[in-house]
């Protein structure tokens, strides 16, 4: 997390991948999935950082913070109707309370 703060996009990534090495569990492969979207996002890397948002959501569907990043990316490449979608989903999802009773 430091390494992207201080835009050391290179080692960020390496550490991100790291963490899919090394764990399993569901939220810290989905926040290793996010974070490594966000350093190539920030690095330009617009087509891999939506295929790292992606599988982030792949983990953790609807989660909030992936499908705005992955929307407003979306919506530059003028896939603004998937970009619409994926923000519907995600405030749906905070709608419902799901994230209240799951303790999240």
């Amino acid at each position: 997390m430091l390494h992207l703060r201080l835009r050391h996009f290179e080692v960020a990534q390496d550490q991100f991948e790291d963490v899919l090495k090394l764990t399993n569990e569901p939220f810290l492969v989905y926040l290793a999935h996010f974070f490594r979207g966000a350093t190539l996002e920030h690095a330009g890397d617009r087509a891999a950082a939506i295929d790292a948002y992606r599988a982030a959501l792949g983990v953790m569907p609807r989660a909030q913070a992936a499908s705005f990043a992955l929307a407003s990316l979306l919506f530059l490449q003028d896939a603004r109707n998937e970009a619409a979608a994926l923000i519907d989903a995600a405030i749906q999802l905070l709608e419902t309370g799901v994230f209240e009773r799951n303790g999240i």
